[in-house]
């Protein structure tokens, strides 16, 4: 039995991961995204406090990290939930410390495997509201695979 290949969007979904984090001894909310590095690289984004380096599965990513704060989540939250109009300013610089740099990095690397395992098992395909959907395979004989995924929102973008 041969499955449907996936479509287009979602193939182009497979260089790219982005979550939200907040490491367990830190008090601060993180918009994570995995970047893979492909030949010739440039990263024209600078908006982020922190981005490294990561090596997965013989494939290379740059992770960038920015800093949410409270008050950006409360803002977020009040417009997205109750519609509220509110001027919100994702592009704002935070300031980390050395140590939350460290400390955030540290636990990225942790759990980036998972998160990029399950990225390239069960691709997302997000709407224009930056919501992901089921995904749904269907073999040659109408056996369907299907797979949930969290909604993300689609921050900074």
């Amino acid at each position: 039995m041969s499955q449907i290949a996936p479509t287009a969007v979602q193939f182009l979904q497979l260089d790219e991961l982005r979550l939200f984090y907040k490491p367990q001894d830190d008090d601060n909310f993180y918009h994570v995204t995995c970047k893979l590095i492909l030949q010739d690289f440039i990263s024209l984004d600078d908006n982020y406090e922190h981005g490294f380096f990561y090596q997965c599965a013989e494939a290379n990513y740059y992770v960038t990290c920015k800093l949410f704060s409270n008050s950006l989540i409360i803002d977020i939250l009040n417009k997205e939930i109750y519609g509220m109009d509110i001027d919100i300013n994702l592009y704002g610089k935070g300031l980390m410390t050395l140590h939350q740099k460290f400390n955030l990095e540290q636990s990225l690397k942790q759990i980036l495997p998972f998160y990029l395992l399950q990225q390239l098992q069960h691709p997302i395909i997000p709407d224009e509201n930056g919501l992901s959907h089921n995904i749904s395979y269907q073999d040659e004989n109408g056996n369907k695979d299907d797979h949930q995924q969290n909604d993300i929102i689609n921050a900074g973008k």
